[in-house]
């Protein structure tokens, strides 16, 4: 229910501030501007998150880690050179959203990847590394970093 409410007011506010900001003579044909607008709501009505990540996002997320990330941090997250990403130990804050901005944007030790991956391929991955939250596979790395 808040997703469809939060939803609507993003469409709201969005359509009339586009709509407002021109003068009725600049607005020849309102369709192709209702078009555009639809299409920005259905991406963002469709982006990826935890709660409505399915099982083949969960697949892709798990895909595009064995090819990015995994080499660092391990095929099960467990941690080689980079830290593991299986505890409530973390050098960052591992909420999803932190998460997603980390793997966006980088740190000292890691690549950004914004260019590389789109913002859904970035959820996914994110939402796969949650999916493996309190696992703990043979050969991990132990807690690095702070309990949060």
């Amino acid at each position: 229910m808040k997703v469809i409410v939060i939803t609507f007011l993003t469409v709201s506010i969005f359509f009339s501030s586009c709509f407002l900001s021109k003068k009725s003579s600049e607005v020849e044909d309102t369709s192709e501007f209702v078009e555009e607008v639809e299409k920005k709501v259905a991406l963002e009505a469709f982006s990826v998150t935890y709660e409505n990540a399915t099982p083949q996002d969960i697949q892709k997320g798990s895909e595009i880690f064995a090819e990015n990330c995994a080499r660092c941090h391990g095929k099960m997250a467990q941690g080689k050179g980079a830290p593991n990403l299986l505890d409530a130990h973390a050098i960052y804050n591992p909420s999803f959203a932190n998460m997603k901005l980390i793997i966006a944007n980088g740190t000292e030790h890691m690549p950004s990847y914004k260019n590389k991956l789109s913002d859904n391929d970035i959820a996914r991955v994110t939402a796969y590394i949650h999916t493996l939250f309190g696992t703990v596979p043979e050969g991990a790395k132990g807690p690095q970093g702070k309990q949060w």
